[in-house]
């Protein structure tokens, strides 16, 4: 057990946890997830959750917060449990969402909002930060040479998978950074190596839009923006913000006749000009991948969400939603996830 274990359970068992979700019980905590696999899947990552653990986190929370849909997060007080209010939410809309998921929802009978990139629905592409990570962890690779002068030779050797992942999200960062023709072009390289199979590329599939209507069909289920494209908005011109935003809410709205009013940042990146676009769009709620709480002051435009990864025990995930381990445990993932 390391630091950050010992740390959690100490938390849980002198009762922290308990007191935090007293101390914060008029607030909501926004759970963010990606993927969700089955136990025994081939590739690993921060934003794959296995199946088994996804139940009992899910478990845990049903058992101490109120689970709410985001329809019904009304005015930020005060659960009418008593206790401290939760929402499940995921971004970008993967395959796994429906496959593995929605059965341990339904089972659970617990609301969740998914956020989806519309342009990739009813396709088999992957993301090209996907596509990054299927690559080095599919052929377990210890290292890699871009051949480039900004990225060059990656070392991706480390003791354990959690430490790994780190290197694996410190490149997609260095990678984000650069032109998107230049970035394409590396990832084309990577990817080319060694070609991958339908299998190894299976978790990071998107969904298709029957799979989507079903799942609202079951009205466990909402859906939420996440732009057309997946684009980092804050590099765009506010007209471009809009145009993939209204792109996104127009297809939503197109197959789930229903008006949609509600985002999650790609990358969790905003500022204030991508906050007026969005607002302009319609937008009502816009989430973020900062770490903490909903309360009543928030911004309803930069509500932060807890991040939960395929790495976390149930104490570290037990003290992530509580608080008491927000300091030592920042929302990682695909450079910042989402």
């Amino acid at each position: 057990m390391d630091l950050r274990d010992r740390a959690a359970c100490l938390a849980e068992t002198s009762g922290l946890n308990g007191l935090l979700r007293r101390l914060y019980s008029e607030g909501i905590v926004v759970l963010m997830y990606h993927g969700v696999v089955p136990d025994r899947v081939s590739i690993d990552a921060w934003t794959l959750v296995q199946s088994g653990n996804f139940e009992k986190q899910l478990r845990y929370v049903s058992e101490r917060y109120e689970v709410i849909a985001l329809r019904d997060a009304g005015t930020n007080t005060r659960g009418g449990q008593g206790k401290m209010r939760a929402i499940i939410t995921f971004d970008d809309g993967y395959r796994s969402n429906y496959e593995t998921a929605f059965p341990i929802l339904r089972r659970l009978k617990l609301p969740a909002t998914i956020f989806l990139t519309t342009r990739m629905i009813d396709t088999d592409r992957l993301f090209w930060f996907d596509k990054v990570i299927c690559a080095v962890q599919a052929n377990r690779w210890s290292s890699f040479d871009f051949g480039d002068d900004d990225i060059g030779v990656v070392d991706f050797a480390a003791e354990t998978a959690q430490r790994r992942w780190d290197k694996i999200q410190s490149l997609l960062t260095r990678m984000k950074k650069l032109d998107a023709r230049k970035r394409d072009l590396l990832v084309e390289r990577i990817s080319g190596e060694a070609p991958l199979s339908r299998n190894q590329m299976g978790p990071f599939l998107p969904l298709s839009w029957s799979e989507i209507v079903e799942m609202r069909d079951s009205g466990l289920v909402e859906f939420g923006s996440h732009t057309h494209g997946h684009e980092i908005l804050t590099r765009l011109p506010a007209t471009e913000v809009v145009r993939t935003v209204e792109s996104s809410l127009s297809a939503l709205g197109v197959a789930l006749a229903e008006t949609v009013d509600c985002l999650s940042y790609p990358n969790g990146e905003f500022d204030s000009s991508v906050i007026n676009a969005v607002r302009r769009c319609g937008i009502r709620l816009a989430f973020t991948t900062c770490n903490g709480i909903w309360t009543r002051d928030a911004n309803p435009h930069a509500i932060p969400r807890v991040g939960v990864g395929g790495y976390d025990s149930l104490v570290v995930f037990a003290a992530k939603l509580s608080g008491a381990f927000r300091l030592a445990t920042p929302v990682a993932g695909k450079g910042r996830q989402g």
